[in-house]
Parts: structure tokens; C-alpha cells; sequence
């Protein structure tokens, strides 16, 4: 997670700085190549790839290596674990619906939902839309809830070949009947906790909705 947040920070840097770059006549490339080399020395990152298109020109840089000490490089074919960007995706496909009137943001969950989850309420109060959407639904960050011990080791180097044996063969019914164990501990809303599973949610609840089987 903090190396998201340090790529975050180094790319806003780049285009914060790049704004200036008019009038300071700031090289775009010298920026990416200074802020790739800096993220590239961090213990548990050894290669990116950063790619900016400014006032009509491309700029692309590919630095490290792909595994440590084989000198291979990545390049434009290179494919990168989307990872939490999917997010991003999420939300913009929701308001898309919810501007096509196809999904309500205060509407319960449960009303999207193909089988009955009483679970997904604290009390009286259930989790809606905009409870996923905020990461304010108190759900686990991650389903299984195996995933969130394998992540107790973020900075590990076999964390992410362990998350993929885990979800090998883990499929859309996996996630509907482990829906099923989660407890809900405060009323949703109120208290903000990044959630992965609830994302994964609403990504169901979208194919759903653009599916018409709601």
C-alpha cells in the first residue's frame, strides 16, 4: 500500500511540476527519468513503467528490471497487475448508472443481489450503494478472508505469488457464498475503512445492472 501511495505522490509531482513546465521550460523527461530512478531504490520496487501525454506529446519511459539481477527491462508490452485502479474504474461506471437512472446510491444493497444476506446490515441499518462507493461499509478489505492474513505480510516478496495460488481458482460463486460470513461490527456510514471486497461488490452489482437481471 505505501508503495501506491509513493508511485501517487511521484506522479503528481510530475504533473504538478509539469504544469510549470511552460514557462520554467522544465524537460518532462528528465522529471520521469528523476522520479522512476528514486521509486526503482525503494527495497520491494526494482521496475516501472511511466507514460505522460502533455500538451499532445507522448512521454514513456521504462526503467529497472522485471527480476532482479537478469537485466530484462520492461518495455511497451509489458503487463502490469492493475491492482486498486480498478477502483477508480468502479466508481466512474457507477456514476454512470446512476446518471442513467439504473442505480440508486442510497438503495440497500441487498436489493441488487441475487440470494438473501441478512448479514449485511448492523441492526436495523443496512449497507447501501454509497457505503461501498465511500469505503465506509465496515466490510473486510479483502474476501477470502484468508487474502487478509496473506496481507498481514504486504511488504513480503512472496505475497503476491501467494494471493495468486489463492485465487486461482477462486470465481464469482466463491465471493457470493463467502459474502455470506461477513459481520457487520457499526453502523455503516460513519466509520471509513478501505475495502477491497466491498469494490469487488460493486463491480457485481454493476455487471447486474448493465446485465438486466436486476
Amino acid at each position: 500500500m505505501k508503495n501506491r501511495f509513493l508511485l501517487f505522490f511521484l506522479l503528481s509531482s510530475i504533473f504538478c511540476m509539469a504544469q510549470r513546465s511552460k514557462t520554467a521550460n522544465i524537460d518532462i523527461k528528465v522529471l520521469i527519468d528523476s522520479a522512476a530512478n528514486r521509486m526503482i531504490k525503494k527495497p520491494l520496487i526494482h521496475s516501472t513503467s511511466i507514460a505522460i501525454v502533455y500538451l499532445g506529446k507522448e512521454f514513456i519511459g521504462h526503467y529497472g528490471e522485471l527480476e532482479k539481477g537478469k537485466n530484462n527491462c520492461p518495455d511497451n508490452e509489458t503487463i502490469y497487475e492493475i491492482g486498486s485502479l480498478s477502483k477508480t474504474f468502479a466508481g466512474t461506471l457507477a456514476a454512470k448508472a446512476v446518471l442513467e437512472k439504473k442505480l440508486n446510491i442510497d438503495d440497500e444493497v441487498q436489493k441488487y443481489l441475487p440470494e438473501n444476506y441478512p448479514n449485511l446490515k448492523y441492526g436495523k441499518q443496512p449497507i447501501l450503494i454509497k457505503h461501498l462507493l465511500s469505503h465506509t461499509s465496515v466490510f473486510p478489505n479483502m474476501l477470502p478472508f484468508e487474502a487478509n492474513k496473506i496481507l498481514d505480510n504486504f511488504t513480503s516478496h512472496d505475497t503476491p505469488a501467494k494471493l495468486n495460488e489463492l485465487y486461482k481458482n477462486y470465481g464469482q460463486k466463491d465471493f457470493l457464498r463467502d459474502l455470506h460470513k461477513v459481520k457487520i461490527d457499526t453502523v455503516p456510514g460513519y466509520k471509513y475503512s478501505y475495502s477491497s471486497a466491498g469494490s469487488q461488490l460493486i463491480a457485481f452489482i454493476l455487471e447486474r445492472v448493465y446485465k438486466n437481471k436486476i
